[in-house]
């Protein structure tokens, strides 16, 4: 849920969120401020799987089929009792492996309120309008193509083309990520020349690679 909590909240630092988003060039195609409306929520995980399967293909294998037939030579036996079947279940089998850790995500509430009708850069309709930037294709010629000019580096590194940055107070910074959701809503008091006066929403990021845990650490200040 949001809430709107006025004037003296929107214009503490602490609260305020920068928004960057960088075009296919890497340089910065739009900036939006905003405020945190609830708290900020963080997710990471991991992918394991069982090396039962593997160590089953290893055992065709000439080369190390002797080191694996040592193991199953441990292992006991068990049935099976959907198919009634035979298999070998060793220690290092029954082991799980990592196949990855997966991308953290981040969701943030925001509101945006136009204080000042008469400074354009305060439109509340422009600032969502510059996120949804990050989300809708454009197009050339008959092909459609990332939005923002989205790309990867296939030689190695980063690059910053079609990729935000996000910043929230004086505690967290996060370069090359990506944004995968935009959703807000205008409120129905307008300001003085007719524009809505606030919009309340949600924006969810992610990196564009795996990080470590060491440029995990790299975010917060």
């Amino acid at each position: 849920m949001h809430y709107f909590l006025g004037d003296e909240l929107t214009l503490d630092p602490r609260y305020g969120v920068v928004i960057t988003g960088h075009n296919g060039n890497g340089k910065s195609a739009f900036t939006v401020n905003g405020t945190m409306q609830s708290d900020f929520n963080i997710t990471g995980g991991n992918s394991y799987d069982e090396q039962g399967a593997a160590i089953s293909e290893a055992v065709n294998s000439t080369r190390i089929g002797a080191t694996i037939n040592s193991f199953k030579q441990a292992g006991e036996t068990f049935t099976s009792a959907g198919t009634g079947a035979n298999r070998l279940l060793t220690q290092i089998g029954s082991q799980l492996t990592w196949q990855g850790s997966k991308s953290p995500s981040f969701s943030i509430d925001l509101t945006f309120v136009c204080l000042d009708s008469a400074n354009p850069k305060e439109d509340v309709v422009d600032k969502v309008n510059f996120l949804m930037k990050a989300v809708y294709p454009e197009i050339n010629g008959f092909l459609f193509t990332p939005p923002m000019g989205y790309r990867t580096n296939v030689k190695g590194g980063k690059t910053l083309a079609g990729k935000s940055s996000l910043s929230i107070g004086k505690w967290f910074h996060a370069d090359y990520l990506v944004i995968e959701d935009v959703q807000f809503s205008y409120s129905k008091e307008m300001n003085r020349i007719g524009r809505p006066l606030y919009a309340t929403g949600n924006i969810t990021l992610r990196p564009f690679h795996t990080v470590t845990y060491k440029e995990f650490l790299g975010w917060y200040r």
